[in-house]
């Protein structure tokens, strides 16, 4: 793996989350759709794997691919969203802006892999911060629970607030429903 380099790696890994992200916007179907989201969270995994942060790509997959989505078909199944509207097949401005969001996309990842980083630096070994005189790896439990519980606490707090009430929202419009 020596001749491959990490920007080839990413790169290759990003092409992959391309596809599934499109088919969340432009599949019709709620559950295909979430299904698809639990694949590019996936992916985001990957990164995170290349970017040699094993313990946020385990995060990403329990968290996010795992628990979120669970949640996410609960509310669709609990509303009986499950079944696109008659009119829904129309995207209007979501497939032309998807397919031109993807082309800058794409092109960007292309520019980084025609821009390869030059054989002196090293990208594996990744950036090192300092916490309370000790030097940890970036991606690594210290450093992410430092940076999260210092410098975003007040987003942290507010980002399960707003989840909360969202889950208290969907079970009064069920209710109503029932």
């Amino acid at each position: 793996m020596a001749g491959i380099s990490v920007t080839l790696i990413c790169g290759g890994a990003a092409f992959v989350i391309m596809d599934p992200s499109l088919m969340v916007v432009v599949i019709c179907h709620p559950v295909h759709s979430a299904l698809y989201l639990v694949l590019a969270f996936l992916g985001v995994a990957v990164l995170f794997l290349q970017l040699q942060a094993p313990f946020l790509a385990a995060v990403q997959v329990i968290v996010y691919a795992g628990a979120i989505m669970v949640l996410f078909l609960f509310v669709i199944m609990l509303l009986g969203e499950d079944k696109p509207l008659p009119g829904e097949s129309r995207l209007g401005l979501q497939l032309p802006l998807a397919v031109v969001f993807s082309l800058v996309l794409a092109a960007q990842i292309g520019y980084l892999l025609i821009r390869q980083p030059s054989r002196g630096a090293s990208v594996a070994a990744g950036p090192v911060t300092v916490i309370g005189g000790e030097e940890v790896a970036f991606g690594s439990v210290k450093a992410l629970g430092n940076t999260l519980f210092t410098q975003y606490l007040f987003v942290f707090e507010a980002t399960s607030v707003v989840l909360l009430i969202a889950m208290i929202g969907v079970v009064v419009l069920a209710k109503k429903r029932l």
